[in-house]
């Protein structure tokens, strides 16, 4: 049972990094508003030292990023990070592709977080551009595309 969805999801993101790599844009945008995308939810606290953690200090942060997510009735603010003097959110088409990101992210920054990943409808990123200049689609992966002002109006014009 596993394969098969493994696959289903493997052919979709090779799918939109197939799309992203040819000259129909709005096909593209058109995919990645009919796809499932994940967002990073932003984070609350710095993280923790790598070098000085405890598997306790873990444990706990582990438990209370749990918690609060579990709790959490407000909505969820997105993660936000500035790359080359423009605010980015950056969205995956795997887990693979967040977990990469993740990495780079944290090992740039000398900190462990708990991100938490949020899988959202691919429209739903219209709802998010008020907070960024530009999407990263698999942000810091080889299948990495940004999606800049053009790309953002052309969303909003046909997602809204």
């Amino acid at each position: 049972m596993i394969g098969p969805l493994r696959k289903f999801f493997a052919r979709r993101d090779d799918d939109l990094a197939r799309l992203a790599r040819g000259a129909d844009r709005a096909r593209f945008l058109q995919r990645i508003g009919q796809s499932e995308v994940q967002v990073i939810v932003a984070p609350d606290g710095d993280g923790l030292d790598p070098h000085a953690m405890t598997r306790e200090q873990i444990l706990a942060e582990l438990e209370r990023a749990a918690k609060d997510l579990n709790e959490r009735t407000d909505g969820f603010a997105p993660f936000v990070y500035e790359h080359d003097g423009r605010r980015r959110i950056p969205f995956f088409t795997s887990d693979a592709h967040a977990q990469t990101f993740v990495a780079d992210y944290s090992r740039e920054l000398g900190r462990v977080y708990p991100f938490q990943l949020l899988t959202i409808r691919g429209t739903l990123l219209t709802r998010l551009a008020p907070a960024c200049d530009e999407f990263a689609m698999n942000d810091r992966s080889p299948d990495e595309v940004i999606l800049g002002d053009a790309d953002r109006a052309a969303m909003q014009r046909a997602w809204e």
